[in-house]
């Protein structure tokens, strides 16, 4: 469930910088997230209304609310500067951030494996990105600072799944997007044409589907075990890159990923062992 949520998570990405070309950054969320709620509001039955009004800590949901919104603003504008590959190869850093950080605020023990295929994804990562070069640009700070919130977004998941279901975590995410983006969207608004419409229907679909499996996910693993899984975003990255905008990876990029595949393959041996 994870990594058919992250392949979900890649084609979005890289879909709704298609879309931006057109109506831009902020209304593109927008319009995904209007849209997303509406999907919500018309599959919630009244015992998922009755766990919503009565979540626990409602607040830490609305906080995680607020960071999809943040990291697309942010990943978005990041792909308008350099390739899809390398803006999602900087969003790597996300797992290693968030087992990082679920040390001390989730508790969680980090084994030898799990820090070995994190070394290997980030040195994937690094391969790819190539820093201290001059193809290093303001794209791949935007997604650095995408990764850090990402992080932050996984460590909340683990924090509202102990007390709250799927449906309940997505409304409440949905809602908050709504409500943030519907305070921004006045001020940069361009009437969308019908196919810009039709494609944010699409995008909200596949957000709505990839946030449910990555949520369900989360609630039946620890966040260290899934964190390296989120490099399997790298291949739905490269085929939607190809699919939108034509292009193809570049010989470091495959050597890259064969670092973060090696990563993964460690963590499955290891969890069968």
């Amino acid at each position: 469930m994870m990594i058919a949520a992250n392949v979900m998570f890649a084609f979005n990405d890289v879909w709704l910088r298609r879309i931006a070309d057109d109506i831009g950054i902020i209304q593109t969320i927008w319009g995904r997230s209007v849209l997303f709620l509406a999907i919500m509001l018309l599959t919630m039955r009244r015992a998922d209304w009755t766990a919503a009004l009565t979540t626990h800590k409602p607040h830490l949901q609305i906080i995680r609310g607020s960071f999809p919104v943040i990291g697309a603003v942010l990943m978005i504008a990041a792909m308008g500067l350099i390739p899809v590959a390398d803006a999602t190869a900087m969003f790597f850093l996300s797992p290693l951030l968030a087992s990082l950080l679920a040390m001390p605020l989730l508790r969680e023990r980090m084994s030898v494996d799990r820090w070995l295929a994190l070394a290997l994804g980030l040195a994937g990562m690094l391969v790819i990105v190539q820093p201290g070069s001059s193809a290093f640009q303001l794209g791949h700070v935007w997604a650095l600072l995408c990764a850090g919130v990402i992080a932050f977004y996984q460590i909340f998941t683990a924090f509202v799944t102990r007390h709250a279901n799927a449906k309940t975590t997505l409304f409440f995410m949905a809602a908050t997007a709504s409500i943030v983006t519907s305070c921004m969207v006045p001020f940069v608004w361009h009437t969308p044409g019908v196919e810009s419409w039709l494609q944010l229907l699409g995008t909200s679909l596949v957000y709505a589907v990839g946030h449910g499996m990555y949520i369900v996910a989360h609630g039946r693993a620890e966040t260290t075990r899934l964190a390296p899984f989120v490099y399997t975003q790298l291949f739905g990255t490269v085929a939607a890159g190809w699919l939108f905008y034509s292009q193809v990876p570049q010989p470091y990029t495959a050597l890259g990923a064969a670092f973060i595949v090696l990563g993964g393959c460690i963590v499955l041996l290891r969890r069968r062992r």
